[in-house]
């Protein structure tokens, strides 16, 4: 009789045990299937003591998985995040804010504008943007969620797909705006948005809201005293150095191209651990404060437990850098052959403006806390006046903050 007691009180405490043993900030996985070499070509996934192995892809993720609710929503299986499933029109920041509040969706009245760590949780890194003789696919599972891209009939390129999320940015940028982060789920990034389109009113942009796990994107770090942070609230233990610190690279600075990184990081050994690792897009989003900024507080976008090197922007000034992940972006004329990279501090780009003179002039274009991309490997030099219509900055060579599971 005891024996059928306690068996039946541990049939009843597992669920319960199993219950709290899951993070309200379990981060979802990139989406990212294959490995790339620096031309953007697909190769075998290899482990870290090969060239170019220990990308993203080779670490063996679990899957982008969610559950069609059958009423307009759906759940991410992976965050516990439930999210409206249907797209509507595109609406300014203000129209934004006040839909959530709105919305009844399911019969629930809990609706929110999603943080940017939260909307980001939705990125699929298997999309590849559209371009010159190629439709693309789109950075978020559309068979699941409703997605359009831009339509060129009313003036937008098929990359203007942004969607707002309700973080804003500790600064401004390009001609001093008020900005808001989103993602583009067209073209696979982070920006800044300004509120206000310079001589256009009011931006304009896709929604899609979200309710549930009010703890998803909250940090719980501690120092571990021995140079390395774990983030309690994912699990993840962090290097509490950069590259800089370790003067690694070719230049001795911690700044390093792709190859570079992924192969310093498979011979790292600190605070007795071998098996530190690039983070990939989404771990590394994690841990940005977008509370900070270097023009709010001085600092990069990441909690003052984390030491940061500083690096020496493109204009001169003593700023802090980008950051690569071990994920390729499949973006550009040769697609796969950049990888992803989060922009702690400022996400400069030479941008021309009225109050430049329409001048090519280094500004803060989209916000420290952006994620953009860069060539994998390659001259800088050969890249002068950036990237895009915002001229962002290609720096090729990069800093590095590794990561490892803890245990």
């Amino acid at each position: 009789m005891m024996n059928k007691t306690i068996f039946v009180l541990c049939a009843l405490l597992l669920p319960l045990a199993a219950a709290a043993d899951e993070r309200a900030y379990q981060l979802a996985p990139t989406g990212q299937r294959l490995c790339y070499d620096t031309a953007g070509r697909s190769i075998a996934c290899a482990g870290p003591e090969v060239p170019l192995g220990g990308q993203d892809a080779w670490h063996g993720q679990t899957p982008l998985r969610y559950r069609d609710n059958g009423d307009g929503s759906v759940t991410d299986l992976n965050t516990g995040l439930i999210w409206q499933q249907g797209l509507g029109a595109k609406l300014t920041f203000a129209e934004a804010r006040a839909g959530a509040a709105a919305l009844r969706l399911g019969g629930h009245a809990d609706w929110r504008l999603p943080t940017i760590k939260e909307l980001y949780s939705l990125m699929d890194f298997s999309g590849i943007s559209p371009g010159p003789g190629r439709a693309g696919r789109p950075f978020i599972d559309s068979g699941v969620f409703a997605f359009r891209y831009g339509n060129p009939g009313a003036g937008e390129r098929p990359i203007d797909a942004q969607f707002w999320s309700a973080t804003e940015y500790a600064g401004r940028t390009m001609d001093g705006n008020p900005t808001v982060f989103g993602v583009n789920f067209a073209d696979g990034r982070i920006k800044g948005y300004p509120r206000v389109l310079p001589g256009r009113g009011e931006h304009r942009m896709f929604v899609r809201y979200v309710r549930g796990n009010p703890g998803y994107g909250r940090n719980d770090f501690a120092d571990n005293g021995d140079g390395t942070v774990t983030d309690r609230a994912t699990g993840l233990m962090w290097l509490k150095q950069d590259s800089g610190h370790f003067k690694a690279g070719p230049f001795g600075d911690g700044r390093m191209d792709w190859p570079q990184a992924l192969a310093w990081a498979a011979g790292f050994v600190h605070a007795g651990h071998r098996d530190w690792r690039l983070p990939n897009a989404k771990e590394l989003q994690s841990i940005v404060d977008y509370t900070r900024s270097p023009q709010a507080t001085d600092s990069p976008a990441l909690a003052p437990v984390f030491a940061t090197s500083t690096i020496v922007d493109e204009g001169g000034r003593t700023h802090w850098g980008f950051y690569w992940t071990g994920t390729t972006h499949l973006d550009g004329p040769r697609p796969g052959g950049d990888a992803v990279y989060v922009a702690f501090g400022e996400a400069l780009g030479l941008m021309r403006t009225p109050r430049t003179g329409h001048r090519p002039t280094l500004l803060d274009v989209h916000g420290a806390g952006a994620q953009r991309s860069d060539p994998k490997a390659g001259n800088p030099a050969d890249h002068p006046m950036g990237m895009g219509p915002q001229g962002d900055v290609r720096r090729i060579y990069n800093l590095v903050r590794l990561v490892r599971n803890a245990k």
